[in-house]
């Protein structure tokens, strides 16, 4: 069955059209393409566990005991669990990115962003770096959008950093990284940092984690900002008389929304010159369609969570120049 999209969020206004016009009409296709990968998947495990079987026997009955069998009885096993994991992963590559090749470029659209699988449209990454928002380490970026809204640009990017560890490679980050240029530049550095309680903080404003250090604490008057983040600049009476209340509201609803990733503050955000910085931890990418066993009957809700996303950068520029009609109490 093709599922319908009711429009649920006011940044979702003008996605049903398109969705009706050039999404629906796809969607068959893709539930056969879906259900024929998923027989593939079927066949390829079915294939991998008889040859493991078959394997099997043949080692107890060709291999003497001793430890070339208990070698044998280990890598056949391994070989063929190997085998049928790579098989699901195939299949599910496969169908998540023609899902990504069919809905991101026209949800893009919707927002004046255009669409880059290779993430050529990425912001670069030195200032998050900088600013303490992203670790170091061996960094992936895919998906991007990037374009411009009320004159200011904006690109947005999934982002992942690893580092080699004793057991192998450790995620460092995994989420979105958005860059937004700004109307008048920053007067002092400004970093938004997760609140650890007063201690940890100062800790780690001490060693510089957060925009290289020498960033003063900022008492913004808003409980509920300051419950969920701490506010630093170079100068803080500068900082204050700058910075967008609506925009520090803003935050606090966005804080709200992506508090998941292993009970980690998802969100982190700095000012530097003419640009914001955000980055956003999260467990799962830009659109996530469900598992290749899920009919696309079930596509509807992903599409919530993809708009959400893709509408952040307008939503964030219009609290920096105080146009948003959606400011949530502090």
């Amino acid at each position: 069955m093709i599922p319908r999209f009711t429009e649920t969020a006011p940044w979702e206004a003008g996605f049903s059209a398109i969705y009706d016009a050039e999404i629906a009409p796809e969607l068959g296709e893709v539930e056969a393409e879906r259900q024929a990968l998923r027989r593939t998947r079927n066949r390829r495990i079915a294939a991998s566990v008889a040859i493991g079987l078959a394997a099997f026997v043949f080692a107890v009955a060709a291999i003497p005991p001793g430890d070339g069998r208990v070698i044998a009885f280990g890598f056949v096993p391994a070989l063929t669990a190997f085998a049928i994991v790579a098989s699901h992963f195939l299949g599910q590559a496969a169908y998540s990115d023609r899902l990504r090749n069919l809905v991101m470029p026209r949800a893009a659209r919707l927002y004046g962003l255009a669409y880059d699988r290779e993430a050529k449209g990425a912001p670069d990454v030195e200032p998050f770096e900088r600013l303490g928002l992203l670790p170091k380490g061996e960094l992936t970026l895919s998906d991007s959008v990037a374009g411009r809204h009320r004159d200011l640009d904006v690109a947005l990017v999934e982002a992942r950093v690893r580092r080699r560890g004793g057991k192998g490679k450790r995620v460092l980050f995994r989420g979105l990284l958005l860059r937004v240029s700004t109307e008048t530049p920053a007067p002092t550095p400004i970093v938004i940092a997760p609140e650890h309680g007063g201690p940890l903080n100062a800790l780690a404003a001490a060693f510089g984690r957060y925009g290289g250090g020498g960033l003063r604490r900022v008492e913004t008057g808003l409980p509920t900002f300051e419950r969920l983040f701490e506010l630093r600049a170079g100068d803080p009476d500068a900082a204050r008389a700058w910075l967008p209340a609506s925009l520090l509201h803003g935050l606090v609803a966005l804080a709200a929304e992506e508090a998941r990733w292993k009970g980690e503050p998802a969100v982190t955000a700095a000012f530097q010159g003419e640009a914001f910085y955000l980055a956003i931890r999260r467990n799962a990418p830009f659109l996530e369609p469900g598992a290749l066993g899920e009919s696309v009957s079930g596509l509807e809700p992903h599409l919530h969570a993809l708009l959400a996303d893709l509408s952040l950068p307008q939503r964030l520029v219009d609290r920096l120049v105080g146009a948003s009609a959606d400011v949530d109490a502090a």
